[in-house]
């Protein structure tokens, strides 16, 4: 033992508590550069697809792109192949040929229904924009679905007619459907405002506070801002906000608050306000304008000059 041990000193790979030091690096599979070999395909009927081993004999993906375990899995699952296909034959050849030219059949099937599927989708968004742009009721998508297979005849002298009648009759343009759209477009519109305001260093807003038939109080809000990098300018709808107690400033006031609350918008980036003469608006001590100043006094007001 006192060849491996040299007295007094402290032994290699231990710390100074005389605790062993584990120096070996962990690797991962994506860093040693595994890839799928051009033999495998003969030996094991394994190719590639997106970038991964697979087997064409069951279409499975194999999981870790090594040898051991390709050949362990044609081993294990595929026992009879080497049977009916010896290797080295022209049958296994033939074969092999015949399985990868199916496989890139069904995946290029897959991806033009998915395709399909795609173009229909966006279809529904499209319809379903329009529908809510115009104001029209969400009923008025199977409407519209109908008006197009009533027009079929525009479609007569088209050798795909059966393709464009079968697509048509796939959108999905129910009332569910179309409120779900225009649910989802609405929470993307204001994901897309969101980063524009968060890219402005400064920004202005407009406040117009109306009676609609209901009599009900609604506190509409714009903002304006100007991208800092594109100096984009965006213009677009904030809010809108019921009043249904009081119109006061201070009411005004805390709905708009919660509007900018909403969009991520600190009280610091609004340089400006545009608003109507209306007490409530442009009061000395209690108006929107007023309560606003509290909180920066370097605020700007402008007076509408739609008013």
């Amino acid at each position: 033992m006192d060849r491996f041990v040299i007295r007094g000193e402290k032994r290699c790979g231990e710390n100074s508590d005389g605790t062993r030091e584990n120096k070996k690096k962990s690797r991962s599979i994506s860093s040693e550069g595994r890839r799928v070999l051009e033999e495998w395909k003969n030996q094991f009927a394994v190719s590639e697809r997106d970038g991964e081993p697979f087997c064409l004999l069951c279409s499975k993906i194999l999981g870790v792109c090594k040898t051991y375990n390709v050949k362990r899995h044609f081993d294990t699952t595929h026992v009879t192949f080497d049977k009916k296909y010896p290797p080295g034959s022209q049958e296994r050849t033939h074969k092999i040929t015949s399985l990868e030219k199916n496989a890139i059949a069904e995946q290029n099937t897959m991806r033009a229904s998915l395709n399909v599927t795609q173009a229909v989708t966006l279809a529904t968004f499209k319809i379903s924009w329009l529908l809510a742009k115009h104001g029209k009721p969400f009923t008025d998508g199977e409407l519209i679905k109908n008006c197009f297979l009533e027009s079929q005849c525009l479609f007569n002298d088209l050798s795909n007619k059966s393709e464009i009648i079968r697509r048509i009759k796939s959108l999905q343009l129910s009332n569910d459907t179309v409120t779900r759209r225009i649910s989802e477009i609405s929470e993307n519109l204001t994901e897309q405002l969101k980063s524009k305001i968060a890219t402005a260093s400064a920004l202005s807003l407009a406040a117009d506070e109306s009676t609609d038939i209901g009599d009900v109080a609604q506190l509409c809000i714009w903002v304006r801002c100007v991208d800092s990098v594109t100096f984009e300018v965006t213009e677009d709808l904030l809010a809108l906000k019921s009043l249904h107690e009081r119109t006061r400033g201070e009411d005004i006031h805390k709905a708009l608050s919660e509007a900018c609350r909403d969009m991520n918008i600190p009280a610091s980036s609004v340089v400006s306000i545009t608003t109507d003469g209306a007490p409530s608006m442009t009061g000395k001590h209690k108006g929107l304008v007023a309560e606003m100043q509290k909180i920066s006094p370097d605020l700007l007001a402008f007076h509408c000059i739609v008013h």
